[in-house]
């Protein structure tokens, strides 16, 4: 019944007697006795090795492990354990041990494969084979792998001791690369390796076509260029040839790229060339399945060198232009370009069927005056392939054109006195020319001889053509021309004799003239001093004063003039001695027995003058007996014969200082 740590004595009593007091003693209480370690035990993994820990660790207690070894860190974990030996452990305070743990042992991490992947070719074309190594799969080992594929066949996921490569093909109708991604990992039925992706792209193969196909071939002449054309119906698809054949040594032909082929082929000789192009079409680096072999035939180019002769004709003339080739297999070919001319019939160009060719054509000016020309462009022609043209040229030059204009001989008491000279004219075309004559003749027309001036004298009345022919030795075409004919009258001329004048409308300030003919059968024309001639024989608004009226016919014949006096007075005289209007009087009347008689305003006669020499400066002075009168308005009186009529004309005038 001590209670622990409380000091105690003790005495003995016998009931009488006590003995003394023990010595002082105390009992103190049970030793701690440590808790017994309890283990947790982690399994080892694929990622790490095997753990125990003391879970009631408890700082300050030792732990004594058997066998010896190990030690418990301050978070319980225990280290320095040997994999695979069995361990006990106890606790133990100095004074006390626990009893012993549980048995325990842990083992090393569990062995992960590890694996090496490599893909040889991360892009292949369509029917190509992968190319992928796996490395460091050991044995026990399984290798797996996942595929997927999206629109390509020839690989599955699957798993084994290896992998095998396969052939990746697309699906049809695919024509862009598509992607294979494939997972490879390996697992030894505890642990799994890490995962490694690859990816193959699969690339399409492009179809490949020509153009011209069926059959794929050519045909051109030497000197000529291909045009083959190659096409596919993928995206993105690059072309190239190659040439693997050329028979005949066809000069042009190479290897190349892109998608024409327009190569200038030619040949030498007379053989026929031909070439074979291989077509390849590809999509990055891959090529189309199959490829195309085309086929161009060169033809040669036929050679003709006539001998080709300058030919001149003239205008309305024809033309016969032969040419012909030895080769039976031979056509020809022509065309025709015209400059200011037209070709009769209009055919500018023509084929043969045979190995001759005839020009006969007929050429016409369009500007009858200036030369024209036609060219024919004339080639043969063998298995569609032309020879290098040759040109022959045909000058057309103009015939000769001349008017001649009607005239008149003069002729007076029969007899000719102005012969008429028919005129040819000056030619455009300079040259030689010869001009025959000609006068018309019911019993047939009478040539009148050749000259080399374009001039012809014609004494008698009749009808007349010239013939004009061009004899320039240099053009040596002698184009002639037939002028038109004109008619030569004889005219017989008008004469003063019988030509007569009358004057009307005195003082009215605007005459008139009449002039008549009666003789002479030309036409007349009429002129008043210098002015314009006129057919009409009458002149109106004529001033006053003297006039010269000439007659004329347009036959050349008749020529004569006719004084005239138009018959006015002046409004007024300046009587100053300046040598301008000093005197007054009657303009053109010019009669003796005319009476002028002038007055002052009141009626007073103051003087009687004649009207002869009025034009001369005959007239009154403005005096009066020697007296000069002043200025003012004067009055007349005119006594006088008009066309043999006697007529009197009075007014007034004035006089100005």
């Amino acid at each position: 019944g001590m209670t622990p740590g409380t000091s105690y004595t003790v005495v003995a009593d016998n009931g009488s007697c006590s003995s003394s007091s023990s010595v002082s003693f105390t009992n103190d209480a049970m030793l701690t006795l440590p808790v017994v370690p309890i283990i947790n035990t982690i399994t080892e993994s694929c990622s790490s090795d095997g753990i125990s820990t003391v879970t009631n660790f408890v700082s300050g207690l030792t732990y004594i492990f058997t066998p010896v070894g190990p030690s418990v860190q301050a978070n319980g974990e225990i280290t320095n354990m040997i994999y695979g030996v069995t361990y006990t452990v106890y606790a133990d305070n100095g004074s006390c041990s626990s009893s012993n743990s549980s048995s325990f042992m842990i083992n090393q991490m569990l062995p992960t494969p590890s694996i090496v992947v490599t893909n040889n070719s991360p892009s292949i074309c369509d029917g190509d084979m992968t190319n992928i190594v796996v490395t460091g799969l050991q044995t026990g080992e399984t290798l797996n792998w996942i595929v997927n594929a999206n629109e390509v066949n020839g690989l599955i996921s699957g798993q084994g001791t290896s992998f095998t490569d396969a052939i990746l093909t697309l699906f049809s109708g695919i024509e862009t690369p598509r992607v294979v991604n494939i997972r490879f990992y390996a697992d030894n039925g505890s642990c799994t390796s890490s995962f490694h992706d690859i990816d193959v792209t699969v690339n399409p193969r492009p179809d490949i076509m020509v153009s011209p196909n069926s059959p794929e071939e050519q045909t051109i002449c030497s000197g000529e260029t291909t045009n083959i054309e190659i096409s596919s119906t993928y995206p993105n698809v690059t072309f190239s040839w190659e040439v693997i054949s050329n028979v005949n040594g066809v000069v042009g032909a190479s290897n190349g790229t892109g998608d024409t082929i327009a190569q200038t082929l030619s040949v030498s000789g007379t053989l026929q060339g031909v070439v074979v192009y291989r077509l390849h079409a590809f999509i990055g680096s891959c090529e189309s399945a199959n490829t195309i072999d085309f086929t161009v035939y060169v033809n040669p180019k036929p050679v003709y060198n006539p001998i080709i002769t300058p030919t001149s004709i003239c205008d309305g003339a024809s033309i016969n232009l032969n040419y012909s080739h030895p080769d039976t297999n031979i056509t020809f070919g022509w065309d025709l370009v015209l400059t200011n001319a037209d070709v009769v019939g209009g055919i500018l160009s023509g084929v043969t069927t045979t190995n001759s060719l005839n020009l006969n054509q007929a050429f016409t000016l369009v500007d009858s005056l200036v030369s024209g020309q036609a060219t024919f462009t004339v080639w043969v022609d063998l298995n569609g392939c032309k020879s290098d043209p040759f040109t022959a040229t045909v000058d057309i030059h103009p015939n000769p054109q001349v008017q001649l204009q009607d005239g008149a001989i003069c002729v007076q008491d029969g007899q000719v006195y102005q012969t008429y000279w028919l005129n040819a004219g000056v030619l455009p075309l300079g040259g030689d020319y010869e001009y025959e004559w000609f006068m018309v003749d019911t019993a047939g027309d009478i040539s009148l001889g050749t000259t080399t001036t374009p001039y012809y004298e014609v004494v008698m009345a009749g009808d007349y053509y010239v013939v004009v022919t061009n004899v320039d030795v240099l053009l040596g075409t002698n184009c002639s021309g037939v002028s038109n004919t004109v008619t030569v009258i004889e005219t017989n001329p008008a004469t003063l004799a019988n030509a007569t004048v009358v004057v009307t409308e005195f003082f009215t300030g605007s005459g008139v003239v009449t002039i008549t003919v009666t003789d002479g059968n030309g036409t007349l024309e009429y002129q008043l001093d210098e002015g314009e001639f006129q057919s009409s024989n009458v002149f109106t608004g004529v001033s006053a004063g003297p006039h010269t009226v000439t007659v004329v016919d347009t036959q050349g014949c008749t020529y004569f003039t006719i004084p005239v006096l138009v018959v006015d007075y002046p409004k007024f005289f300046t009587p100053n001695g300046d040598g301008y209007n000093d005197t007054w009087n009657i303009i053109g009347l010019e009669q003796e027995n005319a009476k002028l008689y002038i007055f002052d305003r009141y009626g007073k006669l103051i003087k009687q003058i004649n009207t002869l020499g009025a034009n001369q400066g005959n007239g009154w002075d403005g005096t009066l007996n020697g007296k000069p009168l002043p200025s003012t308005d004067y009055w007349f009186s005119l006594e006088y014969e008009e066309n043999g009529i006697m007529k009197e004309f009075k007014a007034h005038f004035s006089l100005k200082r």
